[in-house]
């Protein structure tokens, strides 16, 4: 007989709750403004800012932080600005997931991730999330989102 392990449920207030339509051109910065220990922020955008811009937004207010990224593709732009973050020491430590098919797909861009950060810092698998956690001593802060690290308007 298994025994099935409890569900855990997050217990956020209704008050730490922030929901934000971006429909305009705001930028990353605007759009998520001061963050918190405890809030969950939604934001609906279209595409006017990229995935490395809420990264950057967010490493200004959690100050140096390890970092995971998640995500199904990675240009050059984006790759030597995360690379800019590891150099500024805004970012302590760095590991990319990317999906298996970024090597195939963007063999240019899969061998600048490797030689920027080395293959022990590049995962690979089937995987099309899109995701970001950063951590420090005083945050551990998550975010999820539909978009590469790319600007990508739609």
């Amino acid at each position: 007989m298994s025994v099935c392990k409890p569900t855990l449920r997050r217990r956020t207030l209704r008050k730490n709750r922030k929901l934000r339509f971006l429909m305009q051109s705001e930028e990353a910065a605007e759009a998520i403004g001061d963050i918190w220990p405890g809030m969950e922020l939604f934001g609906l955008t279209k595409g006017q800012f990229s995935f490395i811009s809420v990264l950057d937004h967010l490493l200004s207010q959690t100050g140096p932080a390890d970092v995971v990224i998640s995500t199904w593709t990675a240009a050059g732009a984006e790759i030597e600005t995360a690379k800019e973050f590891l150099q500024n020491e805004r970012i302590k430590s760095l590991r990319f997931l990317v999906d298996q098919s970024f090597p195939t797909r963007q063999p240019e861009y899969c061998k600048a991730l490797l030689k920027s950060f080395g293959e022990g810092a590049v995962r690979m698998s089937r995987s099309h999330c899109k995701f970001a956690t950063l951590t420090n001593k005083r945050w551990n802060l998550v975010v999820r989102t539909s978009m590469n690290l790319n600007e990508n308007p739609r």
